[in-house]
């Protein structure tokens, strides 16, 4: 997968996850986008770093990063489990960035 895949795989999940913020996804979607964003983040880290910016590959890495969080928390939500462990690493995240 090149960065430009990975950037428009990238979009069209945090696209749905919009969606949902406006209208709710139910569980079983929720889990599909959950394994696609750690699809896109192991592609990532196969991926070849020659000619890229260091720049952009941390806009990426964060993008990858929050969107897998925001997706564990909306998973934890839906499920009515405890989300404090996924807000303090997103919080931590924002942070850092």
């Amino acid at each position: 997968m090149t960065i430009d895949q990975i950037k428009w795989s990238l979009n069209q999940v945090e696209n749905l996850m919009f969606f949902d913020s406006l209208y709710g996804l139910d569980v079983e979607e929720l889990k599909i986008q959950k394994v696609k964003v750690e699809k896109l983040i192991e592609s990532f880290l196969w991926l070849s770093y020659k000619d890229l910016e260091i720049e952009e590959l941390e806009h990426i890495r964060f993008q990858l990063l929050e969107t897998s969080t925001n997706i564990e928390i909306r998973l934890k939500e839906e499920l009515k489990e405890d989300t404090t462990a996924y807000v303090r690493k997103l919080e931590s995240l924002y942070r850092t960035a």
